[in-house]
């Protein structure tokens, strides 16, 4: 696979956990479950600037079900 070259930056949105929770309260939702995704041991070995992601999500993945 190609190497990408073009350098591109995420959107970012720092939200309280009150705050996420009341967001999908008010859209109808409640929390079926949550996903913090962590980097593997090695993947912070290649990159350590990985490796605060084990004390701070990076990112966060919820399953909603309507209320």
């Amino acid at each position: 696979m190609e190497r990408l070259t073009a350098n591109w930056e995420t959107p970012r949105w720092y939200h309280t956990f009150t705050e996420l929770s009341e967001m999908v309260a008010e859209g109808g939702f409640m929390i079926r479950r949550m996903v913090e995704p962590r980097p593997t041991e090695e993947q912070v070995r290649q990159n350590p600037d990985l490796d605060d992601c084990h004390r701070v999500p990076y990112f966060l993945i919820f399953e909603l079900v309507a209320s």
